[in-house]
């Protein structure tokens, strides 16, 4: 079930949303994503994607992480040769590609200080933190999960045979605002700073959360100027044209332009 949206949407408030099976009526009605047979439309970029390659989504129902995990066990042993994929796409599995990438990255950069990252399920700092130490990833807490501190550690410990102490992660708290999925002021300064400075786009809920606690980290001095700084970008650009609040913040920044 990922966290950006296949399988178990997030709700404001860091909570998972319940999936859908398409067309099917199964699990309670919802608020938001239009749904086959339905009028309303999706505001949803992943659901979007999943509709273009062809997937099948279940709702879930109302339920917690334990009650997606269950949902999605239930569908594997229903299917042949299935692969199930955690929340959020984090396993240690699948933090093996961050493991390899962080060793890419100091092969490429030896004096590399800090790598900053969206922290979600924990997937990726857990592997940047196996390979380059704890010392050199910040990780942007973005609300996908209570509290990413045991997560990120379980992960570690999982990919190095060495549980490390939770409270040595570099993590920032304070760019989660209200919840998960609601776009802060700092989020969308971010946001239109990246794109109008470097033409990066980044979404409102993952890497732009990222980019504001990179420009923090700036300000009150835990990234230092003059000292070798990467910000990873990670993806999720469907999320800026699902997200409503962004997506007008935006254009309501267009200036008309008048001739003569």
């Amino acid at each position: 079930m990922d966290g950006r949206g296949r399988g178990g949407r997030r709700g404001a408030a860091g909570q998972p949303r319940p999936p859908h099976r398409g067309g099917r009526g199964e699990g309670r009605p919802v608020r938001g994503p239009g749904l086959p047979g339905q009028a309303r439309r999706s505001t949803s970029g992943n659901l979007v994607l999943d509709g273009l390659f062809g997937a099948r989504v279940a709702w879930a129902g109302d339920v917690d992480a334990d009650g997606l995990a269950a949902t999605a066990r239930e569908i594997a042993a229903s299917l042949p040769a299935a692969a199930l994929i955690p929340f959020g796409g984090s396993s240690v599995l699948g933090a093996r590609g961050y493991v390899e990438g962080g060793r890419e990255l100091h092969a490429q950069l030896p004096d590399l200080a800090t790598v900053v990252v969206a922290l979600g399920s924990g997937g990726t700092m857990a592997g940047l933190v196996a390979a380059l130490g704890p010392e050199h990833v910040l990780g942007v807490h973005t609300g996908a999960v209570d509290d990413p501190r045991p997560v990120v550690a379980d992960l570690v410990a999982g990919l190095t045979g060495r549980a490390p102490d939770p409270g040595a992660l570099r993590i920032r708290d304070d760019q989660a605002g209200a919840g998960y999925g609601i776009q802060t002021d700092a989020v969308a300064e971010a946001m239109v700073a990246a794109a109008r400075a470097e033409g990066i786009v980044l979404d409102p809920v993952y890497i732009g959360r990222a980019m504001a606690g990179l420009a923090a980290a700036v300000a009150d001095g835990t990234v230092h100027s003059g000292r070798r700084t990467v910000f990873l970008h990670t993806g999720g650009l469907p999320g800026l044209f699902g997200h409503g609040v962004a997506a007008a913040r935006a254009e309501a920044l267009l200036e008309t332009f008048h001739c003569g």
